[in-house]
């Protein structure tokens, strides 16, 4: 997998919006490198192989999670760890880590502490794939330099997780210190709560709401606002650039508190202050006004109904001209409800618009808002730092030559002829002041682990393998019959750039991007989905750039005003579809609010249309199933239902179907014809490779990763200097049942101390451990190395951890 070392400063930041200074786990992980060298294994000389080796038995000792990590130069310290964690926080919501951080323990090597509230349940194996993932000719991360990026990787020792609460006080002491990314260390930019530079030219006197004078601060608006501005000036009003997020508040409420703990918010945010000068015109601009009067309306039980309610705020829009991009509206519950003989609950709604904030923000201010109500209506601390001027600051100071030459290099070339987006053949494009239409399916939890399980055996994620599907159902509809580009966008948050804070900022920063992706039918369907975790990962590195700007770079826009430029397709592609992984942040300390008999429960979101035909939106529910959402303006209906059935068919079937050799057009035709029970899968066995040289050695187990020749394991075999037998799975034990079976024959053996392989084996070869130790046996070691690794080098450290072990 390749990782653009902007890609991995970006996620590494985005991580501080998972982390948090209290937990506990155990797990051991070591890593170290092997030897380089041109061999049979196909490693390149020159530089090391990236390995690591994994203790999945600490799992059950009390406290955190300490990895060793052994690496050339500190390539895999900072051009892996926070890609890993990231995708492992974003995608596996049970899984995330609450504080993690890096020092050194001696030259070559680093100490990674991971604290988690789940040690059995994370995913260590795929942490291992994801930490060798690529080969090591790749190129690494260039030294840091902190007076041309300031969000580069600060030196070894500094501690890179956070205190993830969105209410924490900027400088309310060491706590918030010890986590901040890269918190003072070099090459970091720290914004503190205090500082005021900017106060001069882009300051003016204005008439504040209660008649003094105010200040205002007038500041640029970045590239994705401009675009959405267009959007606003093409239509207007009715609400379609709102958006609104519905929740329900069980338990005793204060309505004057409620007031109050809004009002600190406002105070602090400095987006809910914020309006926009000259919207609709070439340069428009945003004031911030120091005092906004947070626009809360409580209404009693009966005076509304609560679905009209909802609608009647949807379409009443908002003005953006006028500060204040949030309003809550409250509609008392009683006691007890004639209909269901139980508490009707308070329920809001919460009405934003887009332009200046998004969901993830919403979420952030809510948990503020939970802290506020819970002090009593009064938040602690000065103004958040960064806010929406230090973004915009941060955003001036881009250079946009590398991410200008990223996105000319991913895309087709202009006029190359028409991509298909997002609709069947033939599917007509949506009229102006369609209604939306929604459509929704979903994966049970059994087959939501089954879908992440196969994705985490390739060291891809549920959303890569969501872009798969999609992929491959778009070039299906496009009627090739071989390799052509496809396109959708994706939605990345905004919040995986190196500015330190900013994964606790308020703002519109959600972002939609395209990708463009080849799809060869007669390739297979592993390596589209690696082709496309790739291209995500990479697109990481510049999701501060807005689709405007893209469509530029690569000759694929339309003006919308002097300057400007449209987010539509090229006029030679369709309306466009876009795919949202939605990562859900919990609305704030409810363990406070229980305290005192309170609960708040999510009721749904309503996201203002995206501007592309279909919209499909992904979260996993209360019970771990993956939901689909469809949100479209297609004049027939029935096609969004068509795309998601066969989308939700797909899903089920990836997991079943697309082993290393299955090809594109097979997965194509299984789509209509398989049935939910599947074939017969293939029983798993051991194969020896090499005997044990000594009575009671045991087996040294190579567990398959996908896409792995048989051949390169018989290179290990003829290149085993350990006097342990060695022994292949064949073929990869995919279910349960499967690995019971494979362990049973491993059993023959005799003990086994590791299990290894190429990378791709983790996320298998640690269930595997954990089978193991399940059973009462000590749980091997894992040894993974990247794929371009010599089967020399891989053979050298199966043996040094199967000495180790047996030591």
């Amino acid at each position: 997998m390749a990782v653009s070392p902007r890609c991995a400063r970006a996620v590494a930041g985005a991580l501080c919006a998972w982390v948090r200074k209290d937990g506990e786990g155990a797990f051991g992980m070591a890593a170290e490198s092997g030897a380089a060298g041109r061999g049979p294994g196909g490693g390149r000389r020159g530089r090391a192989a990236r390995a690591v080796i994994v203790d999945p038995g600490r799992c059950t000792v009390p406290g955190p999670l300490v990895l060793e990590l052994r690496c050339p130069a500190g390539e895999m310290v900072y051009d892996r760890i926070g890609p890993a964690l990231g995708r492992i926080a974003a995608h596996r919501p049970t899984a995330r880590t609450h504080h993690w951080e890096l020092r050194p323990a001696g030259p070559g090597r680093a100490v990674l502490t991971l604290h988690g509230p789940d040690p059995e349940g994370f995913p260590v194996g795929l942490l291992a794939d994801l930490l060798t993932a690529g080969g090591p000719d790749e190129a690494g991360p260039p030294a840091p330099d902190s007076a041309s990026d300031p969000g580069d990787v600060p030196a070894p020792g500094r501690t890179r997780g956070s205190e993830g609460e969105a209410g924490a006080d900027p400088g309310a002491g060491a706590e918030e210190e010890h986590g901040a990314v890269g918190s003072g260390g070099a090459g970091s930019a720290v914004v503190g709560a205090s500082d005021e530079r900017a106060r001069g030219p882009g300051v003016c006197r204005a008439g504040a709401h209660d008649g003094a004078a105010e200040a205002v601060r007038r500041v640029g608006v970045s590239p994705l606002q401009r675009e959405l501005l267009v959007g606003e000036a093409a239509a207007p009003g009715g609400g379609r650039h709102v958006e609104q997020s519905l929740w329900a508040w069980h338990g005793p409420l204060d309505t004057e508190r409620f007031r109050r703990a809004w009002q600190s918010v406002v105070d602090r945010e400095r987006v809910l202050r914020a309006a926009f000068e000259n919207a609709a015109g070439p340069a428009p601009a945003l004031l911030l006004h120091e005092r906004v009067t947070a626009e809360v309306r409580c209404l009693a039980h009966g005076a509304a109904d609560w679905a009209q309610l909802v609608q009647r705020d949807r379409r009443r829009g908002m003005d953006v001209r006028r500060p204040g991009p949030l309003r809550i509206t409250l509609l008392g519950g009683v006691r007890r409800s004639p209909d269901t003989d139980g508490p009707l609950p308070h329920r809001f709604v919460l009405t934003y618009h887009h332009a200046l904030l998004d969901e993830w923000s919403v979420r952030l201010l809510l948990r503020e808002f939970c802290r506020a109500y819970l002090a009593g209506g009064r938040l602690p601390g000065g103004e958040r730092r960064p806010d929406v001027a230090d973004h915009v600051r941060w955003l001036e100071g881009r250079d946009p030559g590398p991410a200008r030459e990223f996105w000319s290099s991913v895309a087709p070339p202009a006029g190359a002829g028409p991509v298909p987006v997002a609709l069947p053949a033939g599917a007509e494009e949506p009229a102006r002041g369609t209604r939306p239409g929604r459509a929704r399916a979903r994966l049970t939890p059994d087959e939501t682990t089954r879908l992440a399980t196969w994705a985490a055996d390739w060291g891809a994620t549920e959303s890569s393998a969501l872009q798969t599907a999609w992929a491959l159902l778009l070039h299906r509809d496009s009627g090739a019959e071989g390799p052509r580009p496809v396109r959708f966008d994706v939605a990345v948050s905004g919040r995986g750039v190196p500015l330190d804070g900013v994964e606790r900022m308020a703002g519109a920063l959600r972002n939609p991007l395209p990708v463009w992706i080849e799809v060869d039918p007669g390739g297979t369907v592993p390596a589209l989905l690696r082709a496309l975790r790739d291209r995500v990962l990479d697109m990481g590195g510049y999701e501060w750039v807005s689709a405007g700007q893209v469509a530029e770079w690569t000759g694929r826009t339309g003006t919308a005003g002097p300057g400007e430029t449209t987010r539509g397709p090229a006029p030679d592609e369709e309306p466009g579809s876009l795919l949202v992984f939605k990562s859900r942040l919990r609305p704030g300390p409810l363990d406070g609010l229980a305290e005192h008999g309170i609960r708040i429960e999510e009721l749904g979101t309503l996201d203002a249309p995206s501007g592309h035909a279909l919209t499909l939106v992904a979260h996993h529910d209360d019970t771990g199933g993956l939901v689909l959402a469809a949100t479209h303006e297609l004049p027939r209906p029935g096609e969004a239902r068509g795309l998601l059935r066969e989308g939700m068919h797909l899903l089920r079937e990836l997991p079943r179907a697309a082993d290393g050799s299955t090809t594109i057009r097979r997965v194509l035709e299984l789509v209509g014809t398989a049935t939910p029970d599947g074939g017969a899968p293939r029983c798993p066995h051991v194969a020896t490779l090499r005997t044990a040289t000594r009575p009671g050695a045991g087996a040294v187990c190579l567990v398959p990763a996908h896409g792995v020749p048989r051949a390169r394991y018989e290179q290990v075999a003829r290149r085993w200097p350990g006097p342990e037998a060695l022994v292949l799975l064949d073929p990869v034990p995919g279910t349960v049942p499967e690995r019971r079976t494979a362990l049973r024959s491993l059993a023959a053996h005799g003990a086994c101390p590791v299990l290894g392989g190429w990378s791709g084996a983790g996320s298998t070869a640690h269930e595997l451990a954990r089978l193991l130790a399940a059973a009462g046996s000590r749980a091997p070691l894992l040894v993974l190395v990247d794929g371009s690794a010599p089967a020399d080098a891989l053979a050298r450290l199966l043996a040094t951890a199967a000495a180790e072990r047996a030591g």
